[in-house]
């Protein structure tokens, strides 16, 4: 018996693809899974901010906007985010050294505009997000 084998050179593609789209906007900065040193827990993406206390339910909030150069995020309250469901919230964060704090600027905006209007207080409380690994 003779067994033939055939070697078929598969031709090039002539096209390489869409090109990378380098006006694309970065993710949201401090994205990732964290604890606080409260043992809070998050998890923070481009859509949403979770956050769930030490012995207390989830709060969900979603994320509306986000701009990295100035620091800040604004989302709407979920139903369970307490004292203030269905409002919005402000989310001050900056990365220093190459950790990121952020601050709760406002938890009870009537509007997303109220919100991204506010500024951190003087003594607003930065908390330091640990990478939960």
């Amino acid at each position: 018996m003779i067994l033939l084998l055939a070697c078929i050179k598969t031709p090039e593609p002539t096209d390489s693809g869409p090109e990378p789209d380098d006006s694309a906007e970065e993710g949201l900065g401090p994205a990732g899974d964290w604890l606080d040193n409260e043992g809070g827990l998050y998890v923070i993406t481009n859509l949403s901010w979770r956050y769930q206390a030490l012995g207390d339910e989830w709060s969900d909030d979603e994320v509306l906007s986000y701009d990295n150069a100035a620091g800040f995020a604004i989302a709407q309250n979920d139903a369970d985010h307490e004292p203030n469901p269905g409002l919005f919230s402000r989310y001050d964060y900056q990365n220093v050294g190459g950790f990121w704090n952020y601050c709760h600027t406002v938890d009870d905006a009537a509007t997303a505009e109220d919100a991204e209007a506010a500024s951190p207080p003087e003594d607003c409380v930065w908390i330091e997000l640990i990478p939960a690994i």
